[in-house]
């Protein structure tokens, strides 16, 4: 695999971003290792493709 790597993510843009940003987390420690990163904030998304979900084969969920 080769750079950039791309991640997008949906939910709240402030709890996204603490998520990834608070003391000693992913952010720093990928900083720490020599990465560059990014992060950016959009208005909005398109989704070019939906899947309907799959019957787990061996999980059920619980409904309690």
């Amino acid at each position: 695999m080769t750079s950039p790597f791309v991640i997008d993510a949906i939910g709240d843009p402030a709890t996204l971003r603490e998520g990834v940003t608070f003391f000693r987390g992913p952010v720093g420690a990928m900083e720490e290792s020599g990465a560059t990163v990014t992060l950016r904030e959009f208005s909005n998304l398109d989704i070019r493709e939906v899947r309907q979900p799959i019957k787990p084969e061996y999980a059920e969920p619980d409904d309690s």
